[in-house]
């Protein structure tokens, strides 16, 4: 049972993502991720309970464990995104032309304008 997830984005052009998680019973367990939908991750953060990363065409996936495959997130946009922060318990994602999405939960994602493009 994995009790921590770390994940390192290790090349942003390739989107390479190493992720790791403190097993009880202790020890560290590193698993190299490569995304499979084409594109390559630009960012990600951590939350309380797993880990999301951000990319091209609008791509958002979240992982739970080191050893669990990206679950692709449905975010309602086609832009790029480019940042992703938990900010106190929110999660904002950035990207073109002004794109800013929220989400409380990290399953369901709010589109909001941001006035610039």
């Amino acid at each position: 049972m994995v009790i921590d997830v770390r994940c390192f984005l290790l090349h942003l052009v390739v989107g390479v993502v190493l992720c790791g998680g403190h097993a009880l019973g202790g020890g560290l367990k590193w698993t190299r991720i490569d995304p499979r939908w084409g594109g390559g991750f630009t960012d990600l953060e951590q939350t309380s309970g797993a880990m999301f990363a951000v990319g091209a065409t609008g791509a958002i996936f979240r992982i739970t464990s080191p050893t669990a495959p990206w679950q692709p997130m449905t975010s309602g946009t086609n832009n790029d995104l480019t940042r992703v922060r938990n900010l106190g318990g929110r999660l904002v994602v950035l990207g073109e032309n002004g794109t800013i999405l929220t989400s409380a939960d990290g399953l369901d994602w709010s589109n909001h304008s941001s006035g610039t493009t």
